[in-house]
């Protein structure tokens, strides 16, 4: 039988202190790196500039995207992104009754929303963690749709998210970005 006595711990190193985390809980991102979610069975609009690199990630698996790319003059332009418009959009039009704000946006562009077409992208049988990686050629506006209605009852598919990181080519300095105002101040209280 051996046994250890206290005198001979002295040959293990001991640690005295916790391993620390820098930044808890945040996922730290490259500067000019952004992250996007487009909730399932909604859309999220960003811009890109030429240069600019914009993944596309399935999360969950099986959720179909339907992307659209917009140039400056408001006409489809998938080229600019190395892609092919491959269909009219089946899911934009019962979106847009329900987004004032993203029907206002293809309003002020004078898009024909029926006849926009779209990139169709993932669904089907699409792994969790399928990803489309496209990189912008000029500047264009992105609606990525992760297409889906509320799921039935006798069905198994609802819609779920999609995310969305963009690397932009040339990343804004800190003094660069302007944030605007929350809101006027109505009232300027002091307490003592």
């Amino acid at each position: 039988k051996s046994s250890l006595a206290v005198s001979d711990l002295g040959q293990f190193r001991m640690r005295s202190e916790r391993p620390k985390l820098r930044t808890p809980g945040l996922l730290l991102l490259e500067p000019g790196t952004e992250r996007y979610r487009v909730k399932g069975g909604g859309s999220t609009t960003v811009a890109l500039s030429a240069g600019d690199e914009a993944t596309l990630i399935d999360l969950e698996g099986r959720q179909r995207c339907e992307l659209v790319v917009l140039g400056q003059d408001g006409k489809e332009d998938a080229t600019a992104l190395g892609a092919k418009a491959d269909g009219r959009s089946e899911f934009l039009p019962s979106l847009l009754e329900r987004d004032e704000e993203l029907l206002r946006f293809f309003d002020r562009l004078r898009v024909e929303t029926r006849e926009v077409p779209v990139v169709q992208l993932f669904g089907g049988e699409t792994r969790a963690g399928t990803e489309e990686t496209f990189k912008a050629e000029r500047d264009v506006v992105c609606v990525v749709i992760a297409a889906g209605c509320p799921m039935r009852v006798d069905e198994q598919s609802p819609p779920t998210d999609l995310r969305v990181i963009v690397k932009r080519a040339a990343a804004a300095r800190p003094s660069e970005i302007v944030l605007p105002f929350l809101a006027e101040p109505t009232l300027d209280l002091r307490v003592f």
